[in-house]
């Protein structure tokens, strides 16, 4: 008997196989899809190295984390490093605002990287009208309240600037690990995400200079000075502002 199929029917079977067909391609694209979103394990890494001259450190490390892109154009992964110390309260100090710990940027430079890698060699130590070599904190004693002393450790930190939101991340990059290490994922107040490693050093601040007692029969004439001017994107032998070494 021969086969026949009727026009209703070939209209049915026809929308079934274009139905199939549709189904086919959206299962393909949402697998396309997944393999774009994968999870991205962020990495950031920093190594500290005297360079055998005094206050002077060598510092680098690798990041995988891709370019940023405008349009078709790949730019540099911007990386800020910092070194600080912490001035605190003397265990005996009375309890007022000004006893409050006080975070001191001692150095700092700012780098761009294309492969992920990079390097810097960071001067903790700047001359003093004298010549001496002095932390930045050092140079205007009389800024800090006299209840506040130096830690003995560096915190050498690199960050990232903010990176792209649409990058997928595993729920637990966030979190401190076992051995009490801070997360490379770290979040800002505004919400922005970047990528942060940080070392510890102990690292003696330098000894102040004796300061020459004057006879009463000396007369000197003290001098104010000012800094101003934008502070520089790059380390070089300028001091750091004294408003910015502070926060």
């Amino acid at each position: 008997m021969p086969l026949f199929i009727s026009s209703h029917g070939h209209s049915r079977w026809t929308r079934s196989l274009n139905f199939l067909v549709l189904v086919s391609a959206v299962t393909s694209l949402s697998g396309c899809n997944i393999l774009e979103k994968k999870v991205f394990n962020p990495e950031m890494t920093l190594q500290v190295e005297p360079s055998g001259t005094a206050g002077q450190f060598t510092l680098k490390g690798r990041t995988n984390l891709p370019q940023p892109e405008v349009g078709k154009r790949k730019l540099p992964i911007v990386i800020t490093v910092q070194a600080i110390r912490q001035l605190l309260p003397k265990p005996d100090a009375k309890t007022s605002q000004n006893s409050k710990p006080v975070t001191a940027i001692i150095a700092r430079y700012r780098l761009e990287s294309v492969d992920g890698n990079w390097e810097v060699k960071l001067n903790l130590l700047q001359p003093s009208d004298k010549g001496v070599p002095l932390e930045v904190w050092q140079l205007n004693p009389n800024q800090l309240p006299a209840d506040l002393v130096p830690s003995q450790t560096v915190t050498f930190l690199v960050a990232t600037e903010s990176i792209d939101r649409t990058l997928a991340f595993s729920p637990d990059v966030t979190k401190t690990n076992a051995a009490g290490q801070k997360p490379v994922l770290q979040s800002a107040a505004d919400g922005s995400l970047f990528l942060q490693a940080e070392e510890v050093r102990t690292i003696a601040p330098p000894r102040l200079p004796k300061v020459t007692a004057v006879t009463p029969s000396t007369a000197v004439k003290v001098t104010a000075q000012t800094m101003s001017g934008k502070s520089p994107t790059k380390q070089n032998n300028a001091p750091i502002q004294a408003q910015e070494f502070l926060r």
